[in-house]
């Protein structure tokens, strides 16, 4: 299991949280361009302990972010813009992440995206919700432990092109080509490299009412070429996830089958199942959500609970308990859990 570290990194929380631009947005329009900013620095700690052999250790994180979008929006109704997000930090929460850099072109027909930012395999797949630090998606993976897959493996923030469609009678798709995958690229050891090729990822979700609830599905599926130097296996991955909501109430499920994408291993066979339910209020939230990770070498289970709490209009505080059971095919299996809480200050 892996262990602690300390150090400093930074972190987006707000923008995330609402899905766009929030009361405390920095706005200006400039020869009909509207421009936005905000950002937050936060401080988090986290601590680790392994019930049966004793082990603990504790650490904490300083991060900081910020998110700038320029939108135009012509007499035709088609709204030109750009978005830049970064993020000194290393956050693992998904809903947290930042750093892409992409410009957009939206109208009837949909949406078209050009740069580097996440495609539709990770945004329009559903899955169990997850609030706050990410619970078994989360952040807790800086401190010990491997995070839930959640969703197929995508291309996260590769240079791509993307097409995302207006929503028809509930239904909408996307889709997305990066000509390139890389992590490690100056790693000497080709082995420890990630580079896919011609990396396709699509995905389809509907959505309905049924009575006071809305509820929807989706699939998803992403395919890419490994460069046979890193010995790889190339990416063939999807998923197929659900979600009911009704006010602020969220129940939802995936199964993941990610294959060997991406791996040394031939055969891995990587599969999981996540489920969770969350109650977002207008000035705090909370989620439990749990997961089961398999493959031919090794088994991971995750209980995560955790949420959010508006403090004032600035400060936002977040925490998170997941408990962690791994194991390895062929050596003994590890537990323990991970405690973290966060402050952070929005702007």
């Amino acid at each position: 299991m892996r262990g602690l570290f300390g150090g400093v990194a930074f972190a987006a929380l707000w923008a995330a949280l609402t899905g766009g631009a929030s009361a405390q947005d920095l706005r200006t329009t400039v020869n009909g361009v509207e421009l936005t900013a905000n950002g937050a620095i936060s401080l988090q700690a986290g601590a680790y302990e392994d019930p049966e052999t004793g082990r603990s250790d504790e650490a904490s994180e300083w991060d900081a972010s910020l998110i700038l979008n320029a939108e135009y929006v012509a007499a035709s109704g088609l709204v030109y813009g750009f978005r830049a997000e970064v993020d000194t930090g290393d956050r693992e929460a998904e809903d947290l992440q930042r750093d892409e850099i992409y410009v957009y072109l939206a109208g009837g027909f949909g949406r078209v995206e050009l740069g580097e930012q996440d495609g539709p395999a990770d945004t329009i797949s559903l899955h169990a919700p997850l609030v706050g630090l990410g619970q078994i998606r989360g952040d807790f993976v800086r401190y010990a432990g491997t995070a839930a897959l959640i969703s197929p493996f995508d291309t996260r923030d590769a240079l791509k092109i993307l097409y995302l469609s207006a929503p028809v009678r509930g239904f909408r798709f996307g889709v997305s080509y990066a000509p390139e995958l890389e992590s490690n690229s100056d790693d000497p050891n080709p082995r420890r490299r990630t580079r896919q090729e011609n990396a396709i990822e699509t995905a389809l979700a509907y959505q309905t009412t049924l009575g006071d609830w809305v509820g929807g599905v989706s699939a998803a599926y992403v395919y890419g070429e490994a460069d046979p130097v890193t010995e790889r296996q190339d990416l063939e991955s999807w998923s197929i996830g659900s979600e009911f909501r009704r006010g602020p109430l969220a129940i939802g499920a995936a199964f993941v089958s990610r294959g060997d994408s991406n791996s040394l291993t031939r055969g891995l066979d990587e599969e999981e199942i996540n489920a969770g339910i969350a109650w977002r209020a207008e000035r705090w939230g909370v989620a439990l959500s749990a997961s089961e990770t398999e493959s031919t070498i090794f088994t991971n289970r995750l209980i995560g609970l955790g949420g959010y709490y508006e403090l004032s209009e600035h400060w936002v505080l977040r925490a998170d308990f997941v408990s962690i059971e791994e194991e390895p095919v062929g050596a003994p299996s590890a537990s323990g859990s991970v405690a973290i809480a966060e402050i952070s200050f929005r702007f």
